[in-house]
């Protein structure tokens, strides 16, 4: 007798939620990028990740979200897109608040980011899983392999894609 698998797969073509289900394991993902370079974020999250803007000033990264709705002390997953002087450090950390429409973040690596650069972040037990990055012209199937059991995601997956044309994620 063969092997059994229970791996599924979900298909996506545009920023949305990927994987429907409120708990998976991402096994791998296949992305395909565009003629510009691109990026996928994925979070683990019942809601569509918040945008905003940020920068970055030694470890201390500065979120612009028009009415975040966040208090300090709350997690949250983060995921930044390249701005002038490079990426921040994604991940899911707490936050400082400053007002209602900015909060600071503690990075772990010291950079400095022109302010202006995107970002997206999930709050009320939402997570960052993983981003991928594309160098623009790469227009093949890159496939991504999740080693071991895979990550875990507590809630549906939403997938960001800037500059992806499709992205596969292979999930149990």
């Amino acid at each position: 007798m063969g092997a059994i698998s229970d791996v599924k797969s979900a298909y996506l073509n545009q920023t949305g939620f990927l994987i429907p289900l409120d708990r998976s394991r991402i096994k791998g993902i296949a992305v395909k990028g565009s003629a510009s370079a691109g990026q996928i974020d994925l979070f683990s999250t019942s809601v569509a990740p918040t945008a905003g803007t940020y920068g970055q000033s030694g470890t201390t990264i500065t979120v612009t979200s028009n009415g975040h709705g966040l208090s300090t002390g709350d997690v949250i997953g983060i995921a930044y897109s390249a701005g002038t002087g490079g990426t921040a450090t994604c991940g899911n950390i707490a936050v400082t608040v400053t007002d209602a429409n900015v909060f600071t973040i503690t990075c772990i690596n010291s950079v400095n980011i022109t302010a202006g650069a995107n970002c997206r972040f999930v709050k009320d037990g939402g997570e960052w899983l993983m981003t991928f990055t594309l160098a623009a012209n790469d227009i093949y199937n890159n496939y991504f392999e999740i080693p071991g059991a895979g990550v875990l995601a507590k809630n549906k997956v939403h997938a960001t894609m800037t500059n992806v044309t499709a992205a596969t994620a292979f999930y149990a």
